[in-house]
């Protein structure tokens, strides 16, 4: 926690929304979720200030990319701006690449501000447990059209810098 000045530029950020003592009550799981929802959006409207906030995948986003995999409430996709998953690479998918360094991936599904990406691409990330590290790199597309005829990027894939 930190006390910000008016002056200062902050982020908020939720580890998850959890359901807690409202269950109790006989609010449903959906409107307590939606509840939470409703009211991080209000606080980080009359605040300024960004938001960060993470949710679990249902069983389904092991295989799919879709709203459909937000465990918990249909709400959490219609009251974030933008939704995407973060999740590891499958094997196929690091040697479709060819880069082994970028073993995870960040698939942008809902996006209400920006353009997005094209469907079945995604932003390819380094990411180093060890140290927590995360790399970001190429689009899938991106990495894609450096290959030459035989499948083999022409052209040095490093991080992409700011």
């Amino acid at each position: 926690m930190k006390n910000v000045k008016d002056n200062e530029k902050c982020v908020v950020i939720f580890d998850w929304f959890t359901l807690g003592m409202e269950l109790d009550r006989g609010i449903k799981e959906y409107q307590a979720l939606g509840f939470q929802m409703i009211s991080t959006k209000r606080f980080v409207a009359r605040h300024n200030v960004a938001c960060l906030a993470l949710t679990q995948l249902n069983r389904e986003g092991i295989d799919d990319e879709t709203s459909g995999v937000i465990a918990g409430s249909d709400r959490m996709g219609w009251f974030c701006s933008n939704f995407c998953i973060f999740k590891s690479k499958t094997p196929e998918e690091i040697a479709e690449d060819n880069d082994a360094r970028a073993n995870k991936k960040l698939v942008p599904i809902l996006m209400r501000h920006g353009a997005g990406l094209e469907l079945g691409d995604y932003i390819n990330y380094e990411f180093d447990g060890s140290t927590a590290k995360i790399v970001e790199r190429r689009t899938r597309n991106q990495t894609h059209s450096l290959k030459n005829n035989e499948g083999f990027i022409t052209e040095n894939v490093e991080p992409i810098t700011a």
